[in-house]
């Protein structure tokens, strides 16, 4: 695992990357990565995707940008192959949450609210 400090906005953070992960940006960026200037450009890459991106109250921020780097070391077809599966994923929830809300709409579906269904539970266990 490798540490990178990163600035975010007034804020300094601790970044971990897999060592994987980090070599594999070196790689693509031109440098060894055994090299000591391979950490200052694989940094200076994570700076440069934080400050462009402009939102400081990020949550999961290592997990964001580990992300952001493996869709950077990706080749273009297997990138376009994520994006087309999840494409399918998204049209395929929103066909999934459409049809619920127009069964919720038509009467097909009843609606209970949330108390009355703990007081059900809470009848069946008693």
């Amino acid at each position: 695992m490798n540490r990178y400090h990163i600035q975010r906005g007034t804020a300094r953070t601790t970044v971990t990357l897999d060592s994987t992960i980090c070599e594999l940006l070196a790689l693509k960026m031109g440098k060894s990565p055994d090299t000591q200037d391979s950490h200052a450009v694989v940094r200076q890459w994570l700076q440069a995707v934080t400050d462009s991106e402009d939102d400081h109250e990020r949550d999961n921020f290592s997990q964001w940008l580990k992300m952001k780097a493996i869709l950077y070391i990706a080749d273009d077809g297997l990138i376009t192959k994520h994006r087309q599966w999840q494409d399918h994923i998204d049209k395929s929830w929103n066909e999934e949450l459409t049809r619920r809300v127009n069964e919720a709409d038509s009467g097909k579906v009843r609606m209970i609210p949330k108390d009355d269904v703990f007081k059900a539970a809470r009848e069946q266990l008693a």
